[in-house]
């Protein structure tokens, strides 16, 4: 199943999902968090989960910065 599989990736740790990195991103642009932070963010996340694209991550933390000016 689905669950299985997810718990098999990180040693029984269920993954974030697309959804997850959507609303950190979402909250990290609106209030306007360090670069620092986004870093500690960005380590945590690449280690939930291999595929984790930084570069989109960050585009979309830029995105809701520029949204909420």
């Amino acid at each position: 199943t689905r669950l299985r599989s997810e718990e098999s990736n990180r040693g029984g740790r269920i993954m974030f999902q697309r959804r997850h990195y959507e609303a950190l991103a979402r909250t990290l642009g609106q209030n306007d968090y360090s670069n620092t932070s986004i870093d500690s963010f960005c380590v945590m996340l690449e280690y939930d989960n291999s595929n984790f694209n930084e570069t989109r991550f960050r585009e979309r933390i830029q995105w809701y910065r520029e949204l909420s000016r």
